[in-house]
């Protein structure tokens, strides 16, 4: 612009610096107009990134929660450590030992609850004491074996055994029986068949109650 300046001075150049001015003015206008396109183009660039960048960071973690929502109810049983054995058999052998001492009173409690109030037993407390104990036993097991295999031991077992016998001690019999045989085979065929082993000894439970109970339909109209 100096130099423009400088021609616009001399006698007789008027005109050339008139053309060169408006020259110079279009090349600035042009230059500028180019950052301005690449400053945008950039920006267009960075804000694609960074949406990227945000995909693929809620991607990751969608697949981190799913992941963890499947080992909450299915767990992973292959990979417990023996540390994590030995914790849980100290937890299960202190309320086995707990149940065993005041199992008559419990018994009492579950079976004839009049007479235990006879006997002056405080029935809240008591039912306090199970439940807590029960509450320990379940928190233990689901970090190790998930919630649908726990509450499977809980409840299969002892409704399949409920379904031949009527006296406590052949029921435990039958429940103990029924979920260390049921657990291998369904271990057994997670491995065959390559699937979840926690899913498959739930479906194998279920499975194997579902035959229970017709094979005991079956017996009875046999037997009438």
């Amino acid at each position: 612009m100096l130099v423009i300046t400088t021609v616009s001075l001399l006698p007789g150049h008027g005109h050339e610096c008139d053309s060169l001015h408006v020259s110079g003015r279009a090349g600035l206008l042009h230059h500028s107009s180019a950052q301005r396109e690449d400053s945008a183009r950039g920006d267009h660039r960075h804000q694609l990134c960074r949406g990227i960048g945000r995909r693929d960071s809620s991607h990751e973690q969608s697949i981190a929660q799913t992941e963890h929502l499947k080992e909450m109810l299915v767990g992973n049983i292959l990979t417990v450590s023996w540390s994590e054995v030995r914790l849980t058999a100290i937890i299960y052998g202190i309320i086995g030992l707990f149940h065993y001492i005041f199992r008559k009173k419990f018994l009492l409690i579950s079976m004839d609850e009049e007479a235990a109030e006879k006997q002056g037993l405080s029935i809240r407390f008591w039912v306090f004491l199970f439940y807590a104990s029960f509450g320990f036993v379940v928190t233990s097991s689901v970090a190790i074996a998930g919630v649908l295999l726990v509450f499977c031991y809980l409840i299969v077992p002892s409704v399949g055994a409920m379904l031949y016998a009527r006296q406590i001690g052949p029921r435990l019999a039958i429940g103990w029986t029924m979920g260390t045989l049921v657990s291998a085979l369904g271990v057994y065929l997670s491995l065959k068949v390559d699937l979840p082993t926690g899913a498959t000894i739930v479906c194998t439970f279920g499975i194997i109650l579902i035959l229970m109970a017709a094979f005991k339909g079956v017996v009875k109209r046999a037997l009438a």
